[in-house]
């Protein structure tokens, strides 16, 4: 399966198979986390997940930082938080998820969306050129947003689905929100 080889060429230490599992009800979870002291959204549980869900940190973490080898402009060096690599209905499927507790703008997100989603493509380059073959990989970008206070106004595009870093998936939630994995998969803004 194409997630088993692309999980394969990463290094044990940028690579996590969810450490914080919940035991609730049978289900796999693990944690998203936003490392920033002042933000308050700052942890979500994405619930449902297969034994053949992965996640990359790619803000922080182990991943290596791209401005130690590209001059970082124009967006280029961004990078979304997290990768989440899983399969839905036999199909390989990456999740570029963006976590925002405050004030977020469309240009800046999709910036890092495009940039995370170069790193799949060097990834999936690598592996044509050294395991001679090539990877059918479905896309979802989302942003997960801190609910926004009463009075304020969401402006969410319907029927969407969330397949190119600029038509992502806007997400509001809280704290500790828990969400299904599944839902994140079928679901358009």
């Amino acid at each position: 399966m194409d997630i088993e080889t692309l999980v394969s060429i990463l290094h044990p230490k940028v690579l996590e198979k969810p450490t914080e599992l919940l035991a609730k009800k049978g289900q796999r979870s693990f944690v998203l986390k936003e490392d920033d002291r002042d933000a308050f959204l700052r942890k979500i549980f994405i619930t449902d997940c297969s034994e053949n869900t992965y996640v990359v940190k790619l803000d922080g973490g182990n991943f290596p930082d791209m401005k130690h080898f590209l001059r970082c402009e124009g967006g280029i060096c961004r990078r979304c938080d997290y990768l989440i690599f899983t399969i839905a209905n036999e199909k390989a499927v990456i999740l570029l998820v963006e976590l925002k507790s405050k004030n977020w703008e469309h240009k800046e997100v999709e910036e890092k969306f495009k940039a995370s989603q170069a790193i799949v493509d060097y990834l999936t380059s690598i592996i044509k050129h050294f395991h001679e073959r090539t990877l059918k990989l479905d896309f979802r970008f989302i942003l997960f947003h801190a609910t926004p206070s009463r009075g304020m106004k969401t402006s969410i595009e319907k029927k969407v689905l969330h397949t190119t870093p600029s038509k992502f998936l806007k997400r509001p939630c809280h704290d500790e929100d828990h969400i299904s994995l599944n839902i994140l998969l079928k679901s358009t803004n």
